[in-house]
């Protein structure tokens, strides 16, 4: 047999359980009601609310690029098989700009007066240019040519060919391919020559020794000149070749 609830006990038990729900709710909108009034209060007094905001992270500063420069490091051993030893003499860099033609343009450098050497070590750094319409030579790819063979500056690496000469100015070329805008073409050419022996060092400059003070001399003594005879010098005589005149003492 199923019970059923009374329908007084059931009204008795919501009438107890709904006050405390309505209460419950008018509590919450009048504390709302409070806040919100309490907001526009304070704006209208121009007090302002803090507000927890997340500070923004700081910005990592990049890390300067280091600048490469070329050293003869990178021309490997300057010694050939069967020679006295060599080493790497600096000649000097060649900054360029402003370079180029549509046609072949030939550019020189007087790196000034080098030792006698054997081989020329170089690096292209830097290299750039501008063709219209078109790259005819491949220069921006090959580098410039330095001679009238087709022979290239490479970019950006080491190079070694051999082209002994003797003591005196080194003079380079450097010529744009066809096809090159005008004004275009820039790099730096970083020049060494191998020569025969060692680096000299810097001679040290060595100390100046102090003069040493000199003796002063010693005065000596004045020696006093003892008068002679009286010479009584008041008779005159002429004198000539048939009458020569004899001095007497008186």
């Amino acid at each position: 047999m199923q019970l059923r609830p009374r329908p007084r006990a059931l009204y008795a038990v919501m009438s107890m359980t709904r006050p405390r729900r309505i209460r419950c709710l008018r509590l919450f909108s009048c504390a709302r009601a409070v806040f919100v009034f309490t907001l526009v209060f304070l704006s209208f007094l121009g007090v302002d609310v803090p507000v927890h905001a997340q500070a923004p992270s700081p910005t990592p500063t990049p890390s300067p690029t280091p600048t490469f420069t070329p050293d003869a490091s990178g021309c490997g051993n300057p010694t050939e098989p069967d020679y006295p030893p060599h080493y790497w003499h600096y000649a000097g860099v060649w900054h360029f700009s402003g370079f180029g033609g549509y046609d072949w343009v030939v550019y020189e450098r007087d790196f000034g007066v080098v030792p006698a050497f054997r081989r020329i070590c170089f690096y292209l750094s830097g290299w750039s240019a501008s063709y219209s319409p078109y790259d005819m030579d491949d220069a921006g790819r090959l580098g410039p040519f330095r001679d009238n063979q087709g022979r290239h500056w490479g970019p950006n690496l080491y190079g070694v060919y051999l082209d002994p000469r003797p003591a005196g100015n080194l003079v380079l070329r450097v010529i744009t391919g066809r096809y090159t805008v005008p004004g275009s073409a820039s790099g730096s050419l970083y020049i060494w020559v191998s020569v025969a022996g060692s680096p000299t060092s810097t001679p040290t400059a060595s100390p100046t020794p102090s003069p040493t003070p000199s003796p002063s001399p010693t005065a000596s003594p004045t020696s006093t000149a003892t008068p002679g005879p009286s010479v009584d010098c008041t008779d005159w005589e002429d004198v000539t070749d048939e009458f020569p005149v004899i001095f007497r003492r008186l």
